[in-house]
């Protein structure tokens, strides 16, 4: 008689389970993993910039550079943590790349955007491994050279 009872309870108890398993299954997602338009919006952004650093004229790209760091700037203080974000990492990355527009380019501000990029990687909390000039460079030259798309 008590394996019974225990066996109508299991078996009573599952389409209850399976209900409330439904139930979080289908609101769990759709509440906690919607896109950020904001990281959206930066993402579709940075690949326009990137595809500008690539293949456009020097003057656009150059602009189309600094907006994205200002664009990073912006949402990396909106964080508590400003300088352990992503964003901070991705405007370090980015005062590289105008690092090597401008020497590509003949331009007069390699040397200040380079010296940029080293300042913000000292001033991380998490550490990156080398924040000299040519480690920096060594980084984002591995990175452009990976394949795109």
């Amino acid at each position: 008689m008590q394996i019974s009872k225990r066996l109508i309870y299991a078996v009573s108890a599952l389409p209850f389970c399976f209900v409330i398993g439904i139930g979080f299954s289908y609101l769990w997602p759709h509440k906690t993993c919607m896109p950020d338009p904001k990281l959206a919006s930066r993402v579709a952004h940075s690949e326009h910039v990137f595809h500008l650093y690539q293949h456009g004229d020097y003057a656009t790209a150059k602009a189309a550079l600094l907006d994205l760091v200002r664009i990073y700037d912006e949402a990396r203080y909106e964080k508590k943590s400003p300088d352990d974000s992503s964003e901070a990492v991705d405007a370090m990355l980015t005062f590289v790349r105008l690092a090597k527009l401008e020497e590509k380019n003949n331009g007069s501000q390699r040397e200040e955007y380079m010296r940029e990029a080293s300042a913000r990687c000292a001033r991380f909390r998490l550490k990156w491994n080398n924040c000299s000039e040519e480690a920096l460079r060594r980084e984002v030259d591995r990175m452009d050279a990976l394949p795109y798309h």
